[in-house]
Order: structure tokens, then C-alpha cells, then sequence
């Protein structure tokens, strides 16, 4: 840089010659011995990189998009593997009410699976649709596969042994024991004081007549201290059945511990709720002695549930 003076004015001139053009942008703060990066690329002349999608993705993506598919053949090959019994439900349900409670009888066929297996037990659980209500019965007795069966054809539940070369027909009738407890006490009381009354008339109660023991029951009704209308009240509560639509679960529990389960749908109509209903007045007869009771019974087809 050279400074030249004429009179007053001043001219100044720049020698130092201008530095060859450059990419990088010039910052004063480097003057100033400040360092600051001179190779930046203006905001607006970035261009953006493309996202690198990892190769695992669309591998995973694509795994769960083929066991989606196959899951039904997947289902039934862990059910296949793992399940060591099944329970092959046939013919329509038989619903009851009686003094053994609320009951349920279910026919069908065991079979096992891959091994011999050994049954420990079979219960049902009953869910009413409309509102949800559950209730659990225990099995109770097995009846033989006939329609009217004698009273010394029944059996008590147990234990048995279902081979693989052999699957086992099962006619099991399964009860409500909670509902049962509410009043099977209150119906041992009628008996009493029946034995009590008949007694008191010189009766014995064991070998007598439906007609004759019909007639002591009037006799006894007409007392104005008798329990039976109570009884039937109490009795009449814990009738829940009613016109709609149930699901039932089958479950067959075998020893070592593992349990198999089905569903059923089935239904039950205003005809088999008023024929289950007069049980009730049923019960309390045959507490006090009377003979050939009828109870009514009612057959539901039922639904496999998918």
C-alpha cells in the first residue's frame, strides 16, 4: 500500500494486488487470530442424503408377513405336539336342576395323544351371555350310553386310563356344588320334620305308595306351620337358568398336571326354562318321601366354538 499527497487532496491508492479467486469463503475473525472453519457450504447449497434403510427390516417385515399366513398350520402343530388328550363332544346337551343343583351332562369320546394317558378329572364352566354370569361344575357321575338309564346303572366319578389304541365313550353329568350348598341344607330340614310329622301319624315312610305318601304330604301342607312353601322359595332363588344363549367349556385335566379345553355354544328356550323351573316343587316332594318323582330335563344342541 503507497500514499500520495497533492495539495489538499489525498489519494490513496491500493498496490497490493487482490488474491487469486478462491472456494473457500474468507472470515475476518481469522485476522483477529480466531479460528473459524473457511471451507463451510452455505445453508442453501446442502442437499440431503438419502436415509440408508437397514438390511434387516425388510427381512423381519417379511418373516412376520409368512407367519401371519401360516398360523393356523402353526396353531395346529403345537396343539399336535403339546396336547396329550382330546375330548370329541357328541349328541345334545342335557341341562337339570335338581337337589344335586344346577346340572350338566355331556357325551362324547377321550382320545389320547402320543401316550397313554391317565384322566384325573372333568369339569364344565357355564357362562351366560346376557350378563356375563360364571358358574363351575364338578363332575359328578357317569352315566351309561343309553337314553333311560336304570338308577343302578349310574357310577361315581373316578380316575381312568385312556390308551392311544383304545379312546374311551364318556357320558359324564357334571353339578353346580356351590348353587347346591345354598339349599341342599334347607331340604334336609323338610325331611326332617316330615320324618316328624309321619311319625306323629303312625306312618313309616320307607316302602309307602306314591298315593299314600301324596296324600300325607296334603295332610302336612295344610298345617299352617309347615316349612315347605319357605323352602321352595329358597329353592327358587337360585334358579338362575333362563331363556338365552350360554357357552360352555369342557375341560379334561389328566395327571402328570395338563388339562385340554373345548367351548361349546348352546341355548336354552322358554319351554325347557318353565319344565326346569318346576323342579323345584319336584325337590321338595321327593325330600318328604314321595315316590317316582319326575324331574324334566332339557336337550340343547350345541355349537363348536372356532
Amino acid at each position: 500500500m503507497s500514499c500520495k499527497c497533492r495539495g489538499s487532496v489525498r489519494e490513496i491508492s491500493l498496490a497490493a494486488s487482490l488474491p487469486a479467486p478462491s472456494s473457500q469463503i474468507h472470515c475476518p475473525l481469522n485476522a483477529l487470530g480466531i479460528d473459524f472453519p473457511t471451507n463451510l457450504v452455505p445453508f442453501g447449497e446442502r442437499m440431503p442424503q438419502p436415509t440408508q434403510i437397514p438390511l434387516w427390516l425388510p427381512i423381519c417385515t417379511l418373516a412376520v408377513a409368512i407367519l401371519a399366513l401360516l398360523r393356523p398350520e402353526i396353531e395346529h402343530f403345537i396343539r399336535s405336539r403339546f396336547t396329550r388328550i382330546e375330548f370329541h363332544p357328541n349328541g345334545p346337551l342335557e341341562v337339570g336342576f335338581s337337589d344335586y343343583g344346577p346340572t350338566i351332562a355331556v357325551r362324547g369320546t377321550l382320545r389320547a395323544i402320543h401316550h397313554d394317558q391317565f384322566v384325573n378329572s372333568i369339569g364344565l364352566r357355564v357362562v351366560r351371555k346376557r350378563d356375563n354370569a360364571t358358574h363351575n361344575f364338578d363332575w359328578l357321575i357317569f352315566r351309561p350310553q343309553k337314553a333311560i338309564p336304570k338308577p343302578e346303572e349310574l357310577e361315581l366319578v373316578n380316575a381312568f386310563a385312556v390308551p392311544v389304541l383304545a379312546p374311551r365313550a364318556v357320558y359324564v353329568m357334571c353339578n353346580d356344588t356351590e348353587t347346591r350348598s345354598r339349599y341342599e341344607g334347607q331340604l334336609t330340614t323338610l325331611k326332617q320334620a316330615f320324618s316328624e310329622f309321619a311319625r306323629s301319624q303312625g306312618v313309616v315312610t320307607a316302602g309307602m305308595g306314591a298315593d299314600d305318601a301324596r296324600r300325607l304330604f296334603e295332610q302336612y301342607t295344610n298345617r299352617a306351620d309347615h316349612p315347605v312353601a319357605p323352602i321352595f322359595a329358597a329353592i327358587m332363588r337360585e334358579f338362575y337358568w333362563e331363556v338365552g344363549d350360554y357357552r360352555l367349556a369342557v375341560e379334561v385335566t389328566t395327571v402328570p398336571a395338563s388339562s385340554f379345553s373345548i367351548e361349546l355354544d348352546f341355548s336354552l328356550n322358554a319351554q325347557q326354562i318353565e319344565m326346569l323351573r318346576s323342579n323345584s316343587a319336584a325337590m321338595t316332594l321327593a325330600a318328604c318321601f314321595v315316590p317316582n318323582v319326575q324331574f324334566n330335563f332339557a336337550y340343547s344342541k350345541f355349537r363348536l366354538v372356532a
